[in-house]
């Protein structure tokens, strides 16, 4: 009689913790939620290949003006100083 009652407090301790554990596993599991599938666009939206590329040469553009202009001068000034 007292290894059937040892067996069965052995049991709903166990079965405690077991809940106990799966109540933690729960909490700790991330949750993401789903509103609606993905859909492919009609458009393409971004980047603006077009608008990046115009941006890019006249960037370009700019700063190869300015090295050149400073290339000159710096030329030309060593030629007065030497």
């Amino acid at each position: 009689m007292r290894d059937v009652e040892v067996n069965q407090q052995v049991y709903i301790t166990l079965k405690q913790q077991y809940e106990i554990a799966r109540i933690e596993e729960v909490k700790e599991a991330p949750v993401v939620n789903v509103l609606d599938e993905g859909r492919e666009a009609v458009e393409k939206d971004w980047p603006r290949r077009n608008l990046r590329v115009i941006v890019t040469i006249i960037l370009l553009s700019f700063i190869s003006l300015i090295f050149t202009i400073f290339y000159f001068r710096l030329k030309s000034l060593s030629k007065i100083i030497c």
